[in-house]
């Protein structure tokens, strides 16, 4: 396995699907990076982006499954389509200064946590983040605001407002210190964050658990509360309903075995009336090769043959009536 470091502020050389890469480093303040530069790099599990890159291009890390964090620089700005798409990021936090987050941006990671600094500003492509991730913004956004962001990112998403991700204020001394502090302290916050995310989610698991095995449990108390007689005509009913169900099944086998008789039938009957007509064509191809012209010659020919004798026999008749008489 290798580190890559990149020196230049441009570069137009990529590193797509090298698998041997699993670190890249930038010394450059920032760096313009060529589309799709680190596809397939599936061994790549640490980026550290230059301090005032502004922006990623398209597929840039797409498919970098080992890549399970990333610290997004303050003054990035708009982040490709597909940036991040099929890599192994759980959580990732967007910057105030993010406003274009492209289409399919985040797809197909186990996003489970999204801070956006800038919901009223940000614009969301379609499917930019899995539907399953929890957003964080600030505490200081309004009703107003929260609700079109809500809006905007269940569109993004592709559900409707009812199923969008959930979307949270962040508590507020989170919102008030964290641009003040060091970035090892943010991220130390944004941690401490996204582990209350994580408690919440487990405690709306935990109870949706317990409402379930509540149910289990007034299931069986009522199958409990059944007397011997009502058990016994239950499963008398159910017994009933399985046998007549197989009947139907049967039923409907037979039919399926008379409809697949009558179709060989009409099979046979097609495969006959294509024989016949193959030989009426053969019979029409044949008086056709003869010549029909000579053939209808020949046969007047005959018939005025015939037309001749059926007249001298006619004549001798006459003939020998007249010597009768």
């Amino acid at each position: 396995m290798s580190t890559i470091t990149i020196d230049a502020a441009e570069t137009t050389r990529t590193y797509a699907y090298n698998l041997e890469v699993a670190s890249v480093a930038f010394t450059a303040p920032s760096c313009d990076l060529p589309l799709e530069c680190f596809r397939g790099c599936t061994a790549l599990a640490d980026v550290v982006l230059p301090p005032r890159q502004a922006r990623l291009p398209e597929k840039v890390f797409l498919g970098c499954r080992a890549l399970a964090s990333v610290v997004l620089p303050e003054g990035m700005q708009a982040l490709g389509p597909s940036a991040f798409q099929n890599t192994g990021l759980v959580s990732v936090v967007l910057p105030a200064s993010v406003d274009t987050v492209g289409s399919y941006c985040f797809a197909g990671c186990p996003l489970e946590s999204v801070v956006v600094h800038n919901p009223a500003g940000i614009q969301l492509g379609n499917r930019a983040f899995p539907a399953g991730a929890t957003v964080t913004v600030p505490h200081d956004v309004g009703t107003e605001a929260l609700e079109g962001f809500r809006a905007r990112l269940a569109e993004a998403v592709g559900v409707g407002v009812e199923d969008a991700p959930v979307v949270r204020r962040m508590g507020p001394a989170f919102g008030v210190v964290h641009h003040s502090l060091p970035a090892d302290v943010r991220s130390i916050l944004e941690d401490i964050e996204r582990f209350r995310i994580f408690e919440d989610s487990a405690q709306n698991a935990v109870t949706a658990f317990e409402a379930e095995l509540q149910e289990e449990r007034e299931t069986l108390a009522y199958l409990s509360s059944l007397d011997t007689s009502t058990l016994e005509k239950l499963r008398a009913d159910i017994g009933t309903f399985l046998a007549s169900t197989e009947e139907r099944v049967h039923s409907l086998h037979q039919r399926l075995e008379d409809i697949y008789v009558e179709l060989d039938a009409v099979i046979g009957r097609n495969n006959a009336l294509l024989t016949h007509t193959n030989e009426l064509s053969a019979f029409f191809d044949g008086v056709t090769k003869s010549g029909t012209r000579e053939h209808i010659t020949t046969l007047q020919a005959d018939i005025d043959a015939i037309n001749d004798l059926l007249l001298s026999h006619n004549r001798r008749g006459k003939n020998a009536a007249i010597e009768h008489y």
